[in-house]
C-alpha cells in the first residue's frame, strides 16, 4: 500500500494535467472500488463473513471500477467533475482537520462540509476546467502521498478519527 500510495500521489501531484486521461481512469477505478466496498461492508457483509466472499467483492468492485474508469475517460467533463470532486473532498478534509474540528465534533457537519467542498470544486470544473484540474490533482495527490508515507512512518492519525 505504501508504494502504491506514494507512486499514485506523486503522479497526481506533479503530473495531474499532463496525464489527465490516466489519472481520470485511476480515480474512477479507486473511487468505484472504495464506494462498492464501503456499501457492501457497511450493509451486507459482517466480520465473520468467509474470506472468499471478501475476495469476490474486491474483484467485482475492481472490474466495475475498470468500466467506470473507461467511461470517465471517454466523457472527460464528467471525469473532470469526479476528479475535482475528489480533490475538493481532500481540501475539505484538510480544512476540517486544520481547525474546524476544534469547533464541533459532529459527524454530520463533517460530512456536510467535506461533501460541499467536493461539489463546489466539481461544479467549478464546468467553467474553469484546467485550473480546477490542476488544483484538484495537486490536493488529492498530496493527500494520498502523505497518507502513504504515514503508513510506513506510523503515528499518522486517521483523518476520519481526529478529535
Amino acid at each position: 500500500m505504501f508504494t502504491l500510495a506514494v507512486v499514485i500521489g506523486f503522479l497526481f501531484t506533479f503530473f495531474g494535467r499532463k496525464l489527465i486521461s490516466p489519472i481520470i481512469f485511476i480515480t474512477g477505478v479507486i473511487l468505484t472500488m472504495f464506494i462498492v466496498i464501503l456499501i457492501f461492508y457497511s450493509t451486507f457483509l459482517k466480520s465473520n463473513t468467509s474470506n472468499w466472499v471478501g475476495w469476490v467483492v474486491l474483484a467485482s468492485s475492481f472490474l466495475l471500477g475498470l468500466l467506470v474508469g473507461f467511461i470517465l475517460v471517454k466523457v472527460e467533463k464528467l471525469g473532470g467533475f469526479i476528479l475535482a470532486g475528489f480533490g475538493g473532498y481532500c481540501l475539505g478534509l484538510l480544512i476540517w482537520n486544520t481547525f474546524l474540528y476544534l469547533l464541533t465534533t459532529s459527524a454530520v457537519l463533517f460530512w456536510i462540509f467535506t461533501i460541499a467542498c467536493a461539489l463546489i470544486c466539481g461544479l467549478l470544473t464546468f467553467c474553469l476546467f484546467d485550473q480546477i484540474i490542476i488544483l484538484a490533482t495537486a490536493m488529492a495527490g498530496s493527500f494520498v502521498f502523505i497518507a502513504g508515507i504515514g503508513i510506513v512512518a506510523g503515528s499518522y492519525q486517521n483523518p476520519f478519527t481526529i478529535d
